[in-house]
């Protein structure tokens, strides 16, 4: 049986949303996710990655995921622009419990707004370390900024 085709006996999805880094000098634009429902998904709920200019994720709904429900990667990238709007996250890393998952993580970026997001995320007792360094990758902040993944959060920021 594939441990990975069905985490903790349910069928899911495998990423809701996932707009990856593009090549192209110019980045990627214009973009809208608007009505998004999603209810189980072994990573993330939505994850928007590399340069990225006017994206727009509204009116979303999504529970039980295996990773971050929220996700910006800009890297060195520095997308801008961005905006999450009236969203709502239920459970993050509810797919792989105690183990990893946040509500909203960036991992580098110019400029994102958050505005009227909704987070329900269970109070965890016995978090999992990582096996590699013993870390804690679950968490029931809101947000988390990371620095990993080559995070750069340039001087004026937002």
């Amino acid at each position: 049986q594939c441990c990975f085709c069905k985490p903790n006996g349910v069928r899911a999805s495998q990423v809701g949303v996932w707009v990856p880094h593009t090549r192209n000098a110019g980045g990627t634009r214009n973009i809208l996710v608007n009505n998004f429902v999603a209810s189980a998904l072994q990573a993330d709920g939505i994850n928007v990655h590399g340069m990225l200019y006017d994206v727009q994720v509204q009116n979303v709904y999504i529970q039980n995921t295996g990773d971050d429900i929220f996700a910006l990667w800009g890297a060195h990238s520095n997308p801008a622009n961005v905006i999450f709007k009236d969203c709502v996250g239920v459970n993050p890393g509810g797919m792989r419990p105690n183990f990893y998952g946040n509500c909203v993580a960036t991992y580098g970026l110019q400029s994102v707004l958050f505005e009227g997001l909704k987070c329900y995320a269970p109070t965890v007792d016995n978090p999992i370390p990582s096996p590699y360094d013993g870390a804690i990758g679950i968490d029931t902040a809101m947000f988390v900024f990371y620095n990993s993944f080559d995070a750069n959060y340039p001087v004026g920021n937002q």
